[in-house]
């Protein structure tokens, strides 16, 4: 999976129970511009449960909170920060704190929130209050003061580029009142008097294009976009040629998510001036939301073009290509901008994802190095390079570089669970078990615990086993569980149990594509118990039902019989099960 560095990792509730965006989404958008400002790599995961589906972190999200130093709970609710998503984020970052105590976690608080309600496994970091201003300068101090972040003295405007001087949003305040004072007063009409100077007449001045923008970058910040759109449509009314104000008024459509209009207000921005590379760049940026990804191509190169130490573009521009499929190209834009910028691990690592999807493996390890060259700390190239040398089937080298991802206090439940399934491929099934249980099996509950399960039976650890499937079923009642359970009773020759058995039919009789999988091992034990079995009645019920099972473990049970009546008609059955299995490499 690929993935960056982060410095901050927002967790917050994207979507309520609608299905709707929350206020918190907007004030997270807001904040990860102000952080971005400084300098600092936000992550934050949205629409999770569409996107992923399970209860299961996605690769980019576990490593997000691997890489990233500071976890910010941000929210509105108390049942937002009890959420399960939150939960999980949350839980998987007090424990890589656990291991590393630099990493900082703290949290965000917007009305009606109360600090008094936070939950327990937050109660006792730093918390902030949402500032009546909208600005995060509290946060950032704290920030910065944790993990020694310094603001380049150059920082962005609201256009997006550098300016030669940083100013606090304090005396950014003073200027604009001293400047509201002088407008509101004509000095040519001040009379020198004998006792002093009197003013005679008062003349309000006229607003600037320039002061309408001013004022909407003001609400910007604070996150009123509707007022934001307002200030600067009344720019446009004094200066219908303002590009400016065009161009901030696409920045706050995109993120009210208005897609079609911010493009419509960036092409307006760039008709007015065409050298404006912003413009190009965060069009580029929406037609991505889109899902136009040839027409964000075409802004990126544009914007480049403009600006060429914008070699951000050419990453960008390799991750459009990349999710067209078009692998060569996504590589020529990703190496412009490993040349435009050698130190940039990120780009280096995308380089080598890419050749893995061209299965060209020598140079995705080529690139994973240079990665780790360029950031000796990067976890997600360890982790690649073990991930590919797997594929080649150079296992003790794909575990080498597990082990290091694992060592740098960075530690994965995937990594684990990857080291688990290697030691499986070389039979090492205890090893294989170790990393299972070390890679918080609860977490990802039914998936984990069935590879635990199997790994312990393996090596014929059967009453592990078993306890490891009974966990699985109580985290996912479908059913599986229950059947290896028996087949692990039925390989010890023992009954099934008994409460087990009564449940599953219960629950599944009316299930033909389930209830096979019980008739399967219940023909296996009447032909153990030396039953008649009719195989051709049981072929004429379910002659039509397909289905993806393993036969691994009743496959060596039955081998390991001696020549007999009995194992012959145990291999006989097991050969129509097969005939009916649609995919015989699932474990």
């Amino acid at each position: 999976m690929m993935s960056k560095n982060y410095d901050i990792f927002i967790s917050f509730k994207d979507r309520d129970n609608s299905g709707n965006p929350t206020k918190d989404s907007e004030i997270v958008e807001r904040l990860e511009e102000y952080l971005n400002s400084k300098g600092l790599k936000v992550f934050y995961a949205k629409d999770r449960v569409d996107a992923i589906g399970a209860d299961e972190l996605s690769a980019e999200t576990e490593r997000a909170l691997r890489s990233s130093k500071v976890f910010i709970a941000l929210g509105s609710r108390e049942e937002f920060f009890l959420s399960k998503w939150l939960q999980i984020e949350r839980r998987a970052f007090l424990k890589l704190k656990a291991e590393n105590n630099t990493k900082v976690i703290c949290s965000y608080i917007t009305p009606p929130m109360q600090t008094e309600n936070l939950p327990d496994d937050l109660a006792s970091f730093p918390s902030f209050q949402e500032r009546k201003d909208g600005i995060f300068d509290d946060l950032y101090d704290f920030i910065s003061g944790q993990i020694g972040h310094k603001t380049e003295e150059k920082t962005a405007d609201h256009s997006g580029k550098p300016t030669s001087k940083r100013y606090t949003y304090a005396g950014l305040s003073i200027i604009v009142a001293l400047l509201a004072i002088w407008a509101t007063i004509d000095y040519k009409n001040i009379k020198e008097k004998e006792n002093g100077y009197k003013f005679i007449k008062v003349k309000k001045r006229s607003k600037t294009a320039g002061n309408y923008l001013d004022e909407g970058n003001t609400y910007s910040d604070k996150g009123d976009l509707d007022k934001a759109i307002e200030l600067y449509q009344k720019s446009l009314s004094v200066n219908p040629r303002y590009d400016k104000a065009y161009f901030n008024m696409g920045n706050m459509y995109r993120r009210k998510k208005e897609y079609d209009k911010a493009i419509e207000l960036y092409k307006k921005a760039i008709e007015l001036n065409p050298k404006k590379d912003d413009a190009y760049f965060y069009m580029a940026r929406t037609y991505g939301y889109l899902k136009e990804y040839d027409n964000a191509i075409k802004a990126y190169k544009k914007s480049v073009a403009i600006n060429p130490s914008r070699y951000v573009a050419y990453y960008n521009i390799g991750d459009n290509y990349l999710k067209l499929n078009k692998y060569s190209m996504a590589i020529e834009f990703y190496k412009k901008a490993t040349g435009a910028d050698p130190k940039d691990a990120s780009a280096y690592y995308a380089l080598g994802y890419t050749y893995n999807q061209i299965k060209e493996y020598d140079k995705a390890i080529e690139a994973y190095e240079k990665a780790i060259i360029a950031d000796p700390k990067y976890e997600n190239a360890y982790y690649s390079l073990g991930y590919t040398y797997d594929i080649m089937g150079k296992y003790d080298k794909a575990i080498k570089f597990l082990e290091i991802s694992i060592n740098l206090n960075l530690k994965s439940d995937q990594t684990y669970r990857k080291l688990g399934d290697l030691y499986y491929k070389m039979k090492e099934y205890d090893k294989a078990a170790e990393s299972y249980e070390k890679s918080s099996p609860q977490n990802n509950a039914m998936f984990t615990y069935d590879k635990l399960a199997k790994a312990y039976a393996k090596a014929k650890k059967y009453d592990l086993a078993i306890a490891a499937y009974r966990k699985s079923w109580e985290a996912n009642s479908f059913g599986v569980s229950q059947i290896r359970i028996f087949e692990i009773q039925l390989i010890q020759n023992q009954p099934f149990d008994k409460a087990l058995e009564k449940q599953y039919i219960e629950f599944f009789s009316r299930r033909e594509n389930a209830i096979i999988f019980y008739d399967m091992v219940k023909v296996l034990q009447d032909i153990q118990n030396h039953k008649q079995v009719d195989m051709e009645q049981w072929r004429q019920k379910y002659g039509d039902v397909s289905f993806k099972w393993d036969f691994e473990l009743l496959q060596e049970w039955i081998d390991g019989h001696e020549e007999s009546e009995t194992k012959r008609q145990l291999a006989e059955a097991l050969k129509i099960f097969n005939t009916m299995n649609s995919d015989k490499g699932v474990r």
